[in-house]
Formats: structure tokens, sequence, C-alpha cells
């Protein structure tokens, strides 16, 4: 509502066999197609997770119908932040925003990096861990509870 969109943030070593630009296309439009039917939204754009030599082959603007946040053209016309494996690549993004030299800025958050109380990297990392394994754990004893199964070995 306040004209922000959301991306694909495509993880590239998932799909180890895509040399092609019409292969990572068709990559790009099933993840979009999970998130546009998860939340009712279209998907134009998509960058890669941790970019290296093989994503850097696919430096087109476009690919497809989707833009390529990744692409050197974008990477050069942006200020960019991110707050990759619990440290701020480049700047922070209070850094980024007060030092813009640039008008766009492309800031790349990811969750688990953002909770309540201070914590190491490797602390957030458990605490994302074991908040899963609890959440998996509980949805399996209830998904038991109301089929009125025996959850054998489950003492509670």
């Amino acid at each position: 509502d306040l004209g922000h969109k959301i991306g694909l943030h495509l993880d590239l070593s998932a799909y180890p066999d895509i040399v092609s630009s019409s292969e990572l296309e068709r990559a790009v439009s099933f993840e979009s197609g999970v998130l546009e039917n998860a939340f009712d939204i279209s998907i134009s754009e998509f960058s890669f997770h941790n970019p290296n030599s093989r994503s850097e082959i696919f430096d087109d603007v476009k690919v497809g119908p989707y833009l390529n946040a990744s692409a050197s053209y974008f990477r050069s016309a942006y200020e960019y932040a991110s707050d990759s494996n619990g440290y701020w690549r480049f700047k922070s993004i209070p850094e980024t925003i007060r030092e813009a030299e640039k008008r766009n800025l492309c800031i790349l958050t990811h969750p688990v990096w953002w909770v309540p109380e201070p914590l190491s990297p490797f602390d957030r990392i458990k605490r994302a861990i074991n908040g899963r394994a609890r959440y998996t754990e509980n949805r399996y004893t209830d998904m038991l509870a109301v089929s009125n199964r025996k959850n054998i070995g489950f003492e509670k």
C-alpha cells in the first residue's frame, strides 16, 4: 500500500543445471508463481541469492518478462545494503540512506536477523533453528490430536 514491491530472491544453487536464460526464466516463473499464489501479488523482478561467477553470466536487464535486479546496470545505478549472514554487507541501512549519492536504493534484509533482543549472528541462527523445530513439533502434535490419533512416544 506504500508503493513498495515484492520481488523474488532466487537461490541459483537450487538449480545446478541452469545454463541458459530460457531455463532461468522457467525457474523464476515457477518460484514467482508460488509467491504470487501465496500472497495474491504479481512478481515482476528477481535478484540472485549469494551472487557469484555463475549468476553473473545472467547479466541481461530482463530475463523473459522479469527484471533482473542483479544485472550490472542496477548494481551501478543503485545504492545497495544487505544484512547477509547477520552482517551489514558494504554499509548499514542508516549509512546507506545518509550517504546515498544515488536516488535509488536496494535494501535486502532477512527476517532471521531481526530479533527483539541483541544477539550474535550465531545465536540468531540457533534461535531460528529452535523456533522452527518447536513449530514443526507443535504442528505435528496438533495434527494428530485433531485426527484423534495417538502420538506414540510423546508425553505432554
